[in-house]
């Protein structure tokens, strides 16, 4: 199953995810320590890629975590 979900490591990137595509205001990041998208949140990024924004963020990206 493809992912269409975003990976997010570093706070400029998690900004410009932010604040990208303004057609679509709904973005949901989702903060994990696993290391491989599962099936729910694949199905999830791609049944609603024209409505949502899904992200992902791990544990290692410390400086995003920090923030929020």
């Amino acid at each position: 199953m493809p992912n269409f979900s975003t990976i997010l490591e570093t706070l400029d990137e998690a900004e410009e995810f932010l604040n990208s595509r303004p057609d679509v205001p709904w973005k949901i990041m989702l903060f994990t320590n696993k290391r491989k998208t599962t099936a729910l949140y694949k199905g999830l990024a791609s049944e609603y890629r024209d409505r949502l924004d899904l992200a992902e963020i791990y544990d290692s990206a410390e400086e995003i975590v920090n923030k929020y």
